[in-house]
This record gives structure tokens, sequence and C-alpha cells, in this order.
């Protein structure tokens, strides 16, 4: 996760197991607020963030810290945020219809307590194994883009084009309803906006004479102008 932009591939594609799959990268700005989503409700079971301290005196401190974050994260930075994602998820990986995310245990206490957590007796004779969590997702074609979308998500990336078109709009109305431009001048002949746009028109001719005699038949607008 340097600079630049980061993608996320998915399972299909290291398996190469789904023909039915067309897109096998996914940008980091698309998946990761679902992935911080999951992250948050992960706090809300601070029993299952401090799993991996078995017998630490310090596993209710991290269930304790799991939760204060859990109310403050809402109102975290972003930055903060994405720093705590890329110190306690090991790997993301997604499938058709839903995303795995690993979370390394101890990376995540050792982040909630501050410090490496003291006296952890791993349990068995291995690392303990990763908290898996999972969201269903789905992948939306949109302005030539896939989209995805998790459970419950009402909020997202704006497309450009869309918000783009939208303050076109509110611009040419504010203007239209202020006077400064007049729809009349989007009924004038093909004829007459030759004239005028090659400066063929009457020497005299004003903008107020022209929103005048812009009647919708055309040959009245040519009589009207005296521009036949």
């Amino acid at each position: 996760m340097g600079s630049g932009i980061a993608y996320y591939t998915s399972q299909a594609a290291i398996q190469k197991t789904d023909s039915v799959l067309t897109v096998t990268a996914f940008p980091a700005q698309e998946l990761e607020p679902l992935v911080l989503s999951q992250i948050h409700l992960l706090f809300g079971s601070p029993e299952k963030c401090a799993a991996s301290l078995e017998n630490s005196p310090e596993k209710d401190v991290t269930a304790e810290r799991a939760q204060d974050l859990a109310k403050r994260w809402p109102k975290l930075e972003t930055k903060k945020q994405h720093e705590f994602f890329r110190k306690v998820v090991q790997r993301v990986v997604v499938g058709q219809t839903t995303v795995w995310i690993d979370v390394d245990g101890l990376q995540l206490a050792e982040t909630l307590l501050g410090h490496p957590p003291a006296c952890t007796t791993v349990i068995g004779e291995h690392e303990p194994s990763p908290i898996q969590l999972s969201a269903e997702l789905q992948r939306l074609r949109r302005g030539g883009k896939i989209r995805l979308v998790g459970p419950n998500c009402s909020e997202g990336t704006p497309l450009l084009s869309l918000v783009k078109a939208i303050a076109r709009a509110r611009d040419w109305y504010e203007r239209i309803v202020s006077g400064e431009v007049s729809i009349v001048c989007a009924a004038l002949s093909p004829q007459i906006t030759e004239i005028v746009l090659s400066g063929k028109d009457r020497p005299d001719l004003t903008l107020k004479e022209l929103l005048k005699n812009a009647p919708l038949d055309w040959p009245e607008q040519l009589r009207g102008l005296q521009l036949t």
C-alpha cells in the first residue's frame, strides 16, 4: 500500500476458476470504505478483538479500548482510519458476492494498546489464526466503471458526470431566472442563428430587439427582425 492507487484482486482471478467474472482488480478507493465499515463493526465485539490475548493481563484492557474506539470511529479522521486499517489487515479477498477480510489479532491488540501486549500466551503451538470478517457486496457498472456496494450502504463516491450535469443545469436555471440569459434564444431559427454568428445581421440589431421579435414561427422571426 505505497504511494499511488492500490488495487485488490478477486479470489476468482487468483484461482482462475470464474469464467463469468470480467473484472479482476478493484481500485482501493472503491473497496476500502467497505473494509473500514467491517472493522468498525469488529470493534463492537470487544471479546473478538481480544481473543488472541489468551491469559494476558491486558486482555480486558484491549477489549475496553476496542469498545471505546467503536464509539470514536465515525468521527476519527479518515487518515487515521486508513492508518489503522493498514496496520491490522492482512488480506482482502473479493468473491462474486462476498468480500473476506483477514485481521491480524495480535497486531490489532498491539495497535489498540499502543504497545506490544505483555505476557501473551499463544494458543497451541502455532500463531493464532487471523480474525476473519466477511460482508456481502454487489458489483454495479456505472459510468463505465465497476462500483462496489456493501450492505446498508447509503453513501458513496458521486459520479462526476452526474454532478457536472446537475451543476451545469442549476447554473443555467439560475441565469435564466435572473434574466441574464433568455430561453428565447434557443427558439431562434437556424437561419437567424447563422446570420448572427457570422456577423451578417443588421448593424443596429440589439439583443433587446432580438428577444422581442422571436416568435416560434421562423418566417415571422425573419420578417420581424428585418433580416430577409
